[in-house]
């Protein structure tokens, strides 16, 4: 069914296989497709999974195709042409350089090579507070906001962990803390400080700062993964890593959101995902994924035009001040 036509049909095989082909071609344009089976006594059932599909105009131009199911990722049927960095630019000149996100080989470490921990971007919308960041995979991060506790969360299988909680977090200056905890015992074995200083009462949100164009590894460093020290109870001091820093449009990625979602909310259409996707592929190391607690750009327009309505996504956005 593509809505409410069908465009093709056909009798599931004996192992329940089946595989459609359409008599006529999709035309140019974006279709959702979903697949209804109806039993012999008449009972029919609608998939829950919807496939989107983009049939582009121009003869040399990409298929895009992505299967979407809720309170799952989108898992992405054709992955989008990738550009260089020198490419990747919005019309509006705008660079698409990811912002911070490290990746499951570029977990933060010690200098002595154990685990670390490193915050990569705090967020506060009324009592809502958010923290980002990248840990080892399955490590459980404790986190606090001027020696109050936050919550705690473990990391996910790349290495990402998103903590949220609430608090009261006035206009002025604030440490946030992250500890990584032993998994034997629940003992602190790393922790890193990051100060930030919130200027007004409306929504706040900031990233770790990082150069564009830097690798990985090198954006997990400059977010403080590169060397965290031992923890407080130790006889060295607790590391203070730069101070988080506002950035412009922008989106900290929660439970549940894909990338087909996000471009549907931001520009209106959501097979605009490839945009994202192009933005932060370097942050996207199974395309068929994307963890909460990672930040992904957004460029201010798409390839066809369309402007980035940052409003609509809400607490999510990240730009805390005009340009």
């Amino acid at each position: 069914m593509a809505g409410k036509v069908m465009i093709g049909n056909i009798v599931a095989g004996p192992s329940g296989d089946f595989a459609v082909v359409l008599d006529e071609p999709l035309k140019p344009g974006a279709y959702q497709l979903t697949i209804r089976s109806t039993t012999d006594d008449g009972v029919a059932m609608t998939s829950q999974q919807t496939a989107v599909v983009s049939i582009p105009s121009d003869q040399n131009g990409q298929v895009l195709a992505l299967i979407n199911e809720p309170g799952a990722p989108s898992k992405l049927i054709t992955v989008p042409n990738r550009v260089t960095p020198k490419q990747a630019q919005s019309p509006a000149g705008q660079s698409t350089t990811a912002v911070p996100g490290a990746t499951a080989d570029a977990a933060p470490t010690t200098a002595a090579g154990k685990p670390g921990v490193a915050v990569e971007a705090v967020e506060v919308d009324g009592q809502k507070i958010f923290l980002a960041g990248s840990a080892a995979p399955g490590r459980t991060v404790r986190a606090r906001v001027d020696d109050k506790t936050l919550g705690q969360a473990k990391a996910s299988e790349d290495g990402r962990f998103l903590i949220e909680g609430q608090g009261d977090i006035a206009v002025g200056d604030h440490t946030v803390k992250a500890d990584l905890l032993d998994p034997h015992g629940g003992a602190v074995i790393a922790t890193t400080s990051v100060p930030f200083a919130r200027d007004s009462e409306d929504g706040f949100a900031a990233v770790a700062p990082t150069s564009a164009g830097a690798s990985p590894a090198e954006a997990s460093a400059s977010a403080g993964g590169g060397s965290v020290n031992q923890p407080e109870t130790g006889g060295d001091l607790p590391k203070v890593d730069p101070t988080l820093r506002s950035v412009h449009g922008a989106v900290i990625i929660r439970r549940g959101d894909t990338l087909w979602r996000i471009s549907q909310r931001v520009y209106g259409h959501g097979i605009r995902y490839s945009t994202i996707y192009l933005a932060n592929a370097s942050q996207i190391r199974d395309p068929d994924r994307i963890w909460p607690g990672q930040v992904f750009s957004v460029p201010k327009t798409t390839s066809e035009g369309e402007p980035a309505d940052m409003g609509a996504i809400g607490e999510q956005a990240t730009t805390t001040s005009a340009e």
